[in-house]
């Protein structure tokens, strides 16, 4: 269920053309600027009859930035606030 989920939030991102990459994984190096990941953070289960069993996948998507080179500080918060809040 985590792949078919976190495929999903890849192709809802990936369609936005925001970003130059998206990686499902922690990363230690990016290929591009602006990039974002997406990793699986939790899940949790309510099982209460067979019928109305609840669950809930939870992922951090994180939207990273180069700072100094090619844009200043200022810019490079700029640019990931329009990137979170659109």
């Amino acid at each position: 269920m985590w792949k078919h989920l976190r495929d999903k939030i890849q192709a809802i991102i990936n369609a936005t053309n925001l970003f130059q990459q998206i990686y499902t994984y922690e990363s230690a190096e990016f290929g591009g600027d602006p990039v974002c990941t997406i990793t699986a953070s939790s899940e949790s289960a309510d099982y209460r009859t067979t019928t109305s069993n609840f669950r809930v996948y939870a992922f951090q998507i994180v939207a990273w930035v180069k700072r100094g080179s090619p844009r200043n500080e200022q810019e490079a918060e700029d640019l990931l606030a329009e990137l979170v809040m659109g």
